[in-house]
């Protein structure tokens, strides 16, 4: 008897491009213990694992391949005040939720993805990075976060915290270390707010929102050039204009705290993110437009070597170099942590190895 279900019927992920094909298993546990049951099932089938939060990425990362397992996080959305300061919550809960459950009790989070809806769940918004509207007074989410728990595709638990030399590593790394099951997030008090009362617990309320599709280039820039960076990357959306229905070019403040994620940024410095966008048109995206775009974004990004595009949730093409985007030194550092803990290569294979987008 199989913990998966066999599936056939195709998937893609929030941008459209990158869609399965073939024969693909899914499971969805309900909790930690049954996804350590099925980790060993993946194992004793020699099943290569990728892991899918809300599907809120559109680099490929979370779309299985013919005969891969896709692990689905939403049933790990259990939550737990840890302190007066601080909530553990599931993996699969969306950020938004956990966000308006804290709002119930006159507290929130630190930094929550924008658009007043849910979107990424808290392993996904982990995986990715992440960054919203508050992010220029607390930094990115990475500041907000106090403890991740994750497992490894052998089975094994760690809880990582924030003086663990793995934990910088963790933000950006798309579910290449392991599966994020839960993470102990930093709540702030509303004006007059009572404490959290340690011992509360439950499940968090789930809410769904149906996007409008945008497709979107970022840009993580050193401060003093984001007025540069800015313009000149609304220049590049404005020769594409056609590839979609642009929306206005935007930028959001990263303040540095008290570290920056490698995979994000190499400097320990204040960030800007800037990017463009924009809706699909009537009859879909102009993907090869879109190729185009992204072919001279990439060049501007290789003329302007301190900038990293924000490869993590958007949009990557067949032929993305990780080592020319990340770096020979951040590169090798996730190598040398992925073999630690996923020596067989069997968890979202393909950044590594420079396929990942195929």
């Amino acid at each position: 008897m199989t913990l998966f279900e066999r599936m056939t019927a195709p998937i893609g992920d929030y941008g459209g491009y990158h869609r399965s094909s073939g024969e693909w298993f899914r499971f969805a546990p309900a909790n930690e213990d049954l996804l350590r049951a099925g980790l060993a099932e993946a194992a004793g089938r020699g099943m290569k694992v990728r892991v899918r939060g809300a599907g809120h990425s559109m680099n490929g990362s979370a779309v299985p391949r013919p005969d891969e397992l896709l692990i689905e996080t939403r049933a790990l959305d259990s939550w737990a005040v840890a302190d007066a300061e601080s909530i553990r919550v599931g993996a699969g809960a969306a950020v938004w939720d956990v966000q308006r459950l804290l709002a119930s009790r006159d507290h929130g989070l630190l930094v929550c993805n924008d658009g007043d809806a849910a979107a990424s769940t808290v392993g996904g918004y982990v995986s990715a990075g992440g960054f919203g509207a508050e992010s220029w007074r607390n930094g990115g989410f990475w500041e907000s976060v106090e403890s991740i728990d994750l497992m490894t595709v052998g089975g094994d638990d760690l809880t990582i915290g924030r003086s663990d030399p793995l934990f910088p590593w963790l933000f950006g790394s798309m579910g290449q270390l392991g599966i994020v099951t839960a993470a102990t997030l930093r709540a702030k008090p509303l004006p007059g707010a009572e404490p959290l009362t340690p011992g509360l617990a439950g499940r968090v309320p789930a809410s769904t929102h149906d996007w409008e599709k945008t497709i979107w280039f970022s840009a993580f820039v050193p401060k003093p050039a984001w007025g540069r960076a800015r313009r000149e990357l609304a220049a590049i959306g404005a020769r594409y204009a056609a590839a979609w229905r642009a929306r206005l070019p935007y930028a959001y403040s990263i303040p540095f705290r008290r570290f920056t994620p490698p995979l994000i940024h190499p400097s320990a410095a204040d960030l800007v993110a800037v990017g463009i966008w924009g809706e699909a048109p009537a009859g879909g995206f102009d993907f090869e437009a879109l190729r185009a775009l992204d072919s001279e974004f990439t060049l501007w990004l290789g003329a302007n070597p301190d900038f990293r595009r924000y490869a993590q949730s958007e949009l990557l093409f067949e032929g993305f170099d990780p080592e020319k985007h990340f770096g020979a030194g951040p590169l090798a550092g996730l190598r040398e942590r992925k073999r630690l803990l996923d020596p067989s290569g069997r968890l979202a294979p393909g950044l590594i190895s420079g396929d990942f987008a195929s």
